[in-house]
């Protein structure tokens, strides 16, 4: 049934024009670099196909905002110019495909 569900998953990101060719259980969904409308019409797409509540979800708490032109070129600018070589790791909660199949297994979203 797993690989049943997340090769409907995989069909979904390939529908929205997502390259996951070599998608594994372990992939998160934030490293397909989404912006916010197209995760949001993923997840709508993916309730109404496996009849998920999404009561409890939050945006936020896995995703980060999307940045203007203006904010992402800043943000290049001084990573070249001013970093000591500390990257800022991402606090976000990961979404993996194998957690994606467990929501759709149990109809209902619940925390990784």
């Amino acid at each position: 049934m797993e690989y049943e569900i997340i090769e409907q998953i995989k069909l979904l990101l390939i529908s929205q024009g997502v390259e996951c060719e070599n998608m594994t259980f372990e992939t998160t969904l934030q490293s397909f670099e989404m912006l916010r409308d197209d995760i949001e019409f993923f997840f709508e797409s993916y309730g109404k196909l496996f009849k998920v509540d999404f009561t409890g979800f939050r945006y936020n708490d896995y995703f980060t905002e999307d940045l203007s032109v203006i904010e992402l070129l800043k943000k290049v600018f001084s990573h070249i110019f001013y970093s000591t070589g500390g990257y800022k790791q991402s606090t976000k909660i990961p979404i993996t495909m194998r957690h994606l199949v467990k929501v759709a297994e149990y109809g209902k979203w619940f925390k990784p």
